[in-house]
């Protein structure tokens, strides 16, 4: 049995990778990207703050959505308001009215460390190729195909 490799597993970036940038740049805010982004995110949210409140509100924030993903009950107390009928929407209003909740407590300076932290995540794209890690992309199967054309031209030799 063959594991996959992990969020801090450098033998991931031995993966084929893309040449264009916006693939990359996709590449990195997508699966193990959505880690790394996330990691990325917190470390300039918390190096970089110095406002209790701003913290304070991340981390009931944080403890708020892991309730609300444990409990998809609670979005059945949500008004349906005649266009928000679906569990989806729902969670978009909530997510709307937790990022307003986050805005009027912490202030305009979350999105600076937010905006860092994504700017930061776009140059590390431009600068280096990620691994192939977008939706639908085996990455089992990447490896057969290298395997595969090793050994043909292994043959062929």
């Amino acid at each position: 049995m063959q594991s996959q490799p992990g969020i801090l597993d450098l033998s991931a970036y031995n993966l084929p990778k893309s040449d264009s940038l916006s693939v990359r740049i996709q590449e990195n805010f997508s699966l193990y990207g959505v880690r790394y982004t996330q990691l990325v995110v917190v470390a300039i949210a918390i190096g970089g703050l110095t406002n209790f409140a701003v913290l304070l509100t991340l981390f009931l924030s944080y403890l708020g959505w892991a309730y609300v993903m444990k409990q998809s009950a609670i979005l059945d107390f949500l008004p349906d308001l005649g266009f928000v009928n679906t569990q989806d929407k729902k969670m978009i209003l909530l997510l709307l009215f937790n990022i307003l909740l986050i805005l009027a407590i912490s202030g305009p300076q979350i999105l600076t460390y937010v905006g860092l932290g994504c700017l930061i995540v776009i140059v590390h794209a431009s600068l280096w190729k990620s691994p192939s890690t977008l939706p639908g992309q085996d990455m089992q199967s990447e490896f057969d195909k290298v395997l595969i054309q090793n050994d043909v031209e292994l043959i062929n030799h």
